[in-house]
């Protein structure tokens, strides 16, 4: 320390190793986030203070304690105030409607890395500067439009995978999956389950603490929170006769992001329905999920996210869905470090492929993880159920593929894919189990 100089509470120096293996898990992410197929963004580390509002939620801890927030500056003659991002969802959806991609680009899936910042109480893994990567999907059409079918689920189980991808490759140990679903703002899903909760919760509510018993009025999902004993020995109370009866819509999410996530996680990651978790951001609709590892202590989680399908529209855009994930690096590193974990190397960005989904199945879908699982570039189409072939192979040239592999009808009854070489025109039937290797074969 020189002169009594010294980096503001809560946050940290990076130099030396450190740096070096923040700088590796950066790699890492990013390399695998456009192995998915999402591509990079960066928006401003401050917005307009009513984004986070509006999009956060005003009964939220984050936006009633922990923002870093600028004032206007009137005698500038500036009557904005400005907060430095908690989080980097509501900037990104932000940029996605600012630059009209709901209109010239449809469907978008960005990854993004860099600093947040909330005022909290510091302490081990929870900095006041802190840095997070994260990916979005945006503008998924969640209702069929015209000739337009409603986009499948795949969305919300490819972010849950891709994070799982990511946290498996850094080496963490004991990773688990804990998901939920949160219902949606649809007449007679949240709101219903809102209601009950609430209800019941009141009965005890002398049992629990200050916080909680203000929460029950202003936002009771967050009572389901908490860690305390005597709120949590409420909220367990409470869970066992308050049935999850959410809509059609909500019910048919996790139905399919369920089985489909568990079949396909990296060896080593359990995962488990959870009724407790919630999300501490109110955007958040559906199904919503977390993963912990070990080598944290009690604050052992390294990331969540979830589904957010009302907040396109609510920040001014069309009625679109989206999904997405922010996972904390600080917290990676140190459970890297618990887990005496080396330093992970990025998958290479080789040649582009291109799984075409003809049908109406999730087979396709886990044929593409299973490439991208492989550190193959793989790019899948999550804003339909299904396209014609034709259709599919006009996109995967335009991507730039190297190689296309179709799935259809046919193919998919006799347990079978096409591969077509997107340059010479040759294409070739082969066992579904097999597309994998003759994959790499061709790539060589």
């Amino acid at each position: 320390m020189t002169n009594g100089i010294q980096a503001p509470r809560g946050t940290k120096d990076l130099f030396g190793p450190e740096f070096d293996r923040f700088e590796a898990l950066e790699r890492l992410a990013s390399g695998v986030a456009r192995t998915w197929g999402y591509a990079g963004i960066r928006t401003p580390v401050f917005e307009d203070t009513g984004l986070f509002v509006r999009s956060i939620g005003e009964a939220t801890d984050i936006v009633e304690k922990e923002m870093f927030t600028v004032p206007p500056r009137e005698d500038k003659g500036d009557d904005k105030s400005y907060t430095l991002r908690p989080e980097n969802t509501a900037g990104v959806v932000r940029a996605y409607l600012e630059h009209n991609l709901h209109k010239t680009q449809g469907l978008a899936r960005f990854f993004y890395i860099g600093p947040q910042f909330r005022r909290e109480r510091p302490q081990a893994g929870r900095l006041r500067q802190f840095h997070q990567m994260g990916a979005e999907v945006l503008g998924l059409l969640r209702e069929a439009k015209g000739d337009q079918p409603a986009a499948p689920y795949t969305a919300y189980a490819d972010v849950i995978l891709m994070a799982a991808e990511i946290l498996s490759r850094a080496g963490l140990k004991g990773l688990k999956l804990r998901y939920n679903s949160v219902g949606c703002a649809k007449p007679g899903c949240r709101d219903g389950y809102r209601e009950k909760l609430k209800a019941a919760l009141s009965a005890g509510k002398e049992k629990l603490c200050g916080d909680c018993q203000r929460r029950i009025d202003r936002n009771v999902f967050r009572v389901l929170d908490c860690k305390k004993p005597n709120c949590r020995e409420v909220s367990a109370a409470v869970l066992a006769n308050v049935p999850q009866e959410f809509c059609a819509e909500c019910r048919a999410q996790m139905d399919f992001v369920s089985p489909t996530v568990k079949e396909l996680l990296p060896a080593g990651v359990e995962a488990a329905h959870d009724q407790f978790l919630v999300r501490g951001l109110d955007y958040y609709t559906g199904t919503v999920f977390e993963f912990t590892a070990e080598g944290l202590g009690s604050q052992d989680a390294v990331g969540g996210g979830g589904s957010y399908d009302g907040l396109i529209e609510e920040m001014g855009g069309p009625k679109l869905g989206a999904t997405g994930f922010a996972l904390g690096l600080e917290r990676v590193l140190m459970s890297q470090e618990a887990a005496k974990a080396a330093s992970p190397e990025a998958p290479a960005a080789g040649a582009l492929v291109y799984v075409a989904a003809a049908v109406d199945s999730p087979e396709p879908y886990k044929l593409a993880v299973r490439l991208r699982q492989a550190g193959i570039r793989t790019d899948f189409d999550l804003s339909a159920p299904a396209r014609g072939v034709g259709n599919h192979l006009k996109r995967a040239s335009k991507l730039g593929a190297r190689l296309a592999v179709i799935v259809g009808e046919d193919e998919l009854k006799a347990g079978e894919a096409t591969v077509k070489d997107m340059a010479g025109g040759e294409q070739r039937r082969i066992k579904a189990a097999d597309a994998l290797a003759e994959v790499k074969k061709t790539l060589g």
